[in-house]
């Protein structure tokens, strides 16, 4: 039973990783780099021969069209891939983004359990327990454990290096030498991470070196300086030689860049929680201490009877939120994966207007761009395009159909083509089909030619406290719907929405005396198809 226990709360941050990608696994903008990358290595492979592997990169490579605010690094991207190849090659069908995504989430977790059986072999069952639970029971680790961005793929190797930092319980000489081996360890892993992946990673490193250095676990010859010059060898010669051969621009080291866009630039004071993600497996370590200390000791008194019982609250009230409301609500901010996916799901075959056309065409706008759509969920080129045959007027004969409507996806901005001569733009908007647009934007734009709304998709708006007396979906704003019931209908049925819709009721009635708060989401992109 005890085994079984252990393997239950081993299993439950993996699980859960798992869950929050199934709920939500589209991507953001920030994510875009290395999504795109996977795609682009798994569809088009790595151009070897050097008389034209330029120009199949600039045709074919997503970054060479949208290189981003500063390069980043192909290594993560093309390590995922490589460890997604086989799964295709056995299901070509398979969900390749959910796969990549998957993949990365499972190497968090498997960091993560690493770290965790070290935090059991240093502090004892308990403490890695409450750790369990403390980590499992946060929404921000293990929403982002599958994300592909580039302090996700350093999270992991940071995680296993600080796992090697933790104490050993044994005092012994041998003991003392594995230590040793153990930090050395560590160093050379942040030192690679910090180079390849993330610079922030060297504060990390920096902090660690000297505190094992002054209370004299390590020393400068036997330790510091094999793990400086082995990390950075490596570390450079990994990125340096990838990296400036898929950019072609040598010699490229993109970390690099990004720490000049980063910290001199003055770029990084909007994405603080990103580089302290790091420390968030220690500090949890630090808390599950305190927690464990307070557990064992809640028969001693009737005050750590009341802290065991308000910690064990306090841990399911987290899990709940994360879990119940801030996941529903994360999975709500991707209407531009949902629209590009609504469109290709309503594509009417039966429109004459669009039924034999061998090409559609569709301009995605930058909220679509930025909130979901990748290649992965591009439709890719056919195997042989279009041929239609008509059938008899009388419907006698039917009409025969072969190969597939090749579908065409444009992101360029409309700010640059309201840049352009008035004759260019209207000659740029009526070669699309369908447009994806804000809905800001809409029907009403100063956009030539005439367009329907075929779909509207919803997102995240914000939260409302509700006053005694006012309904749900009250405040002046049509069209709004709980994001709850969106998330619990589409997973659930409407068998759940009404019994969620219940337990509002009650609890509002007889808990919060009528008081509540209110998460709802509004429509944020339009699918227009021309009118002809």
């Amino acid at each position: 039973m005890a085994r079984l226990t252990d393997w239950f709360l081993l299993s439950l941050i993996p699980g859960l990783i798992l869950v929050h990608l199934y709920i939500s696994p589209y991507t953001k903008v920030e994510e875009s780099f290395n999504i795109q990358a996977i795609h682009d290595i798994l569809t088009y492979g790595i151009p070897l021969s050097s008389g034209d592997a330029a120009n199949k990169l600039r045709s074919q490579y997503d970054h060479f069209s949208f290189p981003g605010a500063v390069p980043r690094t192909f290594v993560g991207a093309l390590i995922v891939a490589g460890i997604a190849q086989p799964f295709i090659w056995i299901n070509s069908q398979i969900d390749k983004q959910l796969l990549a995504r998957g993949i990365m989430g499972c190497f968090n977790a498997l960091a993560l359990i690493s770290y965790t059986r070290g935090v059991r072999r240093a502090f004892g069952k308990d403490v890695a327990i409450w750790y369990i639970l403390f980590q499992a029971s946060q929404f921000h680790i293990i929403y982002y454990a599958s994300r592909t961005l580039p302090n996700m793929f350093a999270f992991g190797i940071a995680t296993i290096a600080l796992r090697y930092l933790l104490p050993e319980p044994s005092s012994s000489t041998a003991q003392h030498t594995k230590s040793r081996k153990r930090y050395r360890l560590s160093l050379y892993l942040l030192t690679i991470t910090g180079i390849v992946f993330r610079s922030e990673v060297a504060l990390l490193l920096g902090a660690a070196t000297i505190y094992l250095w002054i209370k004299n676990r390590i020393t400068f010859r036997g330790e510091i300086l094999p793990a400086a010059i082995c990390g950075l060898t490596i570390g450079l010669l990994t990125t340096i030689t990838t990296d400036s051969y898929l950019w072609q621009n040598f010699p490229l080291w993109p970390e690099l860049s990004a720490f000049q866009y980063n910290v001199v630039s003055g770029h990084a004071s909007a994405w603080e929680w990103r580089f302290i993600l790091y420390t968030i497996p220690p500090l949890t370590t630090a808390a599950s201490l305190g927690a464990s200390y307070i557990w064992t000791h809640r028969t001693k008194s009737l005050l750590y009877q009341l802290l065991s019982l308000l910690l064990c609250l306090s841990t399911l009230a987290t899990f709940v939120i994360s879990t119940f409301v801030l996941l529903p609500i994360s999975a709500a901010n991707y209407p531009g994966a949902h629209a590009l996916n609504a469109l290709h799901a309503h594509h009417p075959y039966n429109n004459t207007r669009f039924a034999h056309s061998q090409t559609i065409s569709v301009h995605m706008d930058n909220l679509a761009c930025q909130t979901g759509v990748t290649r992965f969920l591009q439709k890719p080129p056919p195997a042989s395009p279009l041929l239609v045959l008509p059938g008899s007027p009388n419907g006698k004969i039917p009409e025969l159909r072969s190969g597939a409507q090749r579908w065409v996806y444009d992101k360029t901005d409309p700010a640059v083509v309201g840049a352009i001569e008035k004759a260019d733009a209207e000659r740029f908007w009526a070669s699309f089909d369908y447009l994806l647009v804000e809905v800001e934007d809409g029907v009403h734009s100063d956009r030539p030619g005439r367009w329907e709304v075929v779909d509207e998709i919803s997102s995240f708006r914000g939260v409302r406290v509700l006053r005694p007396g006012e309904e749900f979906g009250s405040g002046g704003s049509g069209g709004m719907v709980e994001v709850e019931e969106d998330i619990l209908g589409r997973l659930f049925g409407d068998k759940a929405v009404d019994g969620w819709r219940w337990i509002k009721r009650i609890g509002r009635k007889y808990l919060t005396r009528g008081w509540w708060v209110e998460v709802r989401i509004v429509p944020r992109i339009r699918v227009l198809r021309r009118v002809r």
